[in-house]
């Protein structure tokens, strides 16, 4: 079987706590293990209320450009076909 990095996505269920919870922990140690210019790591993943087939995920680091450390977020649904992400 393939190592992609991260949980199969469609086994969670995105009102299900402990599984998001589960899938926070899995994307973490994916982000960890397969991009290491990411630091002070921060990733959780919450139920979205008035979409019961989603989840939202937040990724907080620090990303290492050259000799400096600079903050950056990631935010994305997850659940939606066209899912949307933003960078800040």
């Amino acid at each position: 079987m393939l190592e992609y990095g991260i949980p199969d996505l469609y086994s969670f269920g995105t009102q299900n706590a402990y599984a998001l919870r589960q899938l926070a922990h899995g994307l973490k140690l994916a982000i960890e293990r397969y991009e290491p210019r990411l630091s002070d790591l921060a990733v959780e993943v919450v139920a979205t209320p008035r979409q019961a087939e989603t989840a939202s995920v937040r990724i907080d680091a620090r990303v290492r450009i050259g000799t400096e450390l600079r903050r950056v977020n990631f935010e994305m649904l997850l659940g939606l076909p066209d899912s949307l992400m933003r960078v800040d």
